[in-house]
């Protein structure tokens, strides 16, 4: 008979762990090569069977991994009785002979598997729960498989290449962050992202600058779809974090096109129309010059018609306490540190950086400053996270003071959105 070469024997239920062994033939063949591995019906030569097979590769120590499915010791016949209590059970006999020839069996547990007890197996099977087993998850793979390969390195089994690792992102070279490492793809998406967030604060950008970012950011939106590729085997947090990452480009990408068309839009016309007015006649040209616009008295403010705790009230009627300090023509404003651990953006910007290693975000502060001139507050504010080492996002607030100083109306624009109504009311 010719010299058998198959080391690696891999014995499964039909029923539900194909799918399984079939991928994990096809991985082991890139490192052992095919010839090692004996896979099913593939290998079979003439109607050779699983233990004339089995039997010839004696002489090369063989070893049996077991994919344990559900179905591999739990399948029934339709009337309730154990395929494996059956003398012709493929299983049973591929086991038997496995024990027979004392060829080292390594039980690999599926996902939720676990290992049956002694007693529920037919007595010349029961040295299989002995066994140290591995897993093989699905979301798991590649780490499982890893393991896997290094144990039966360990058994004798040699592999075509001492560099078997790059096979599956162990390698060296300009695809080694995507394939080796891909946390350290996210770190790089998270840098290209934060330079097109830089270029979107630029001073009053037109609508092709909103569009070319757009463009941009399909750049990092390619390196996360290719550290998915990798991410979605490597366990749940690299798998969810890499989710979160697609969702985050994708909304800038959305939203630097939603800011584009509005900008590309007429402009409106910035003073609404009461109900019941009468709708301005469109200017043809031949109108007479309009009335110069009677310039108020400068009214005076001191600080103590400013300074003290007042409420800012968001468009989203949200409410946030600031302090604010009037002195002569400099205001600030201050707030308390804000929670934001429930927060479902910032829980997503949270995962994203956890995955990276990074600081996670539990509270920010709003911090503010400007001049006063009349009635008339311009500043500038930042949101930082609570202890004020990491800036989030900045902008600009204009606002004007009511007649008896006890509100400020206007709006606030941060450079990741648009202009947003804003009023405080003094406490």
């Amino acid at each position: 008979m010719a010299v058998i070469q198959n080391r690696i024997f891999i014995s499964y239920r039909s029923s539900d762990g194909k799918k399984d062994a079939n991928r994990l033939a096809e991985d082991l063949g890139k490192v052992f090569g095919d010839d090692q591995v004996f896979f099913d019906k593939h290998d079979l030569r003439g109607g050779s069977s699983w233990r004339e097979e089995i039997f010839a590769a004696i002489g090369s120590r063989p070893v049996v991994l077991l994919v344990l499915t559900p179905d591999y010791f739990g399948a029934k016949f339709p009337d309730g009785r154990l395929r494996l209590d059956e003398a012709d059970d493929p299983v049973r006999q591929e086991l038997g002979a496995t024990i027979q020839i004392k060829a080292t069996i390594m039980p690999l547990l599926g996902e939720g598997v676990t290992m049956p007890s002694a007693g529920s197996l037919p007595s010349e099977l029961r040295v299989v729960t002995e066994k140290h087993a591995l897993r093989l998850r699905t979301d798991d793979w590649k780490n499982d498989l890893l393991r896997i390969i290094d144990d039966l390195i360990r058994q004798g089994v040699k592999p075509l290449r001492e560099d078997w690792r790059a096979l599956f992102g162990g390698g060296t070279g300009a695809d080694s962050i995507l394939a080796t490492k891909p946390k350290f793809t996210l770190l790089w998406i998270a840098l290209g992202l934060l330079i097109l967030y830089e270029i979107g604060v630029a001073e009053e950008p037109d609508a092709d600058t909103y569009y070319g970012m757009a463009m941009l950011t399909l750049i990092p939106l390619y390196l996360v779809w290719r550290a998915y590729g990798k991410l979605k085997f490597s366990g749940n947090l690299g798998k969810y974090a890499s989710i979160a990452m697609l969702v985050i480009t994708g909304w800038e990408i959305l939203s630097f096109t939603a800011r584009g068309m509005q900008l590309a839009k007429p402009e409106q016309q910035a003073i609404t129309t009461p109900p019941g007015s009468i709708t301005p006649t469109p200017m043809t040209g031949t109108e007479p010059a309009p009335a110069p616009i009677p310039i108020p008295a400068k009214i005076e403010s001191t600080a103590s018609d400013l300074s003290g705790s007042w409420m800012a009230v968001m468009a989203n009627s949200q409410t946030l306490p600031f302090s604010i300090i009037h002195k002569a023509e400099s205001i600030t404003f201050t707030t308390t540190r804000i929670s934001v651990a429930n927060d479902p953006w910032f829980q997503t910007i949270n995962l994203a950086l956890a995955a990276n290693g990074g600081l996670v975000i539990q509270d920010i502060r709003m911090r503010g400053g400007g001049s006063i001139f009349e009635r008339e507050i311009e500043a500038e504010i930042a949101l930082t996270s609570g202890d004020g080492q990491r800036l989030i996002d900045s902008g600009n607030m204009s606002l004007v003071v009511s007649p008896d100083g006890k509100m400020l109306s206007g709006s606030v624009h941060f450079s990741s959105g648009q202009p947003t109504p804003l009023r405080f009311v003094r406490q």
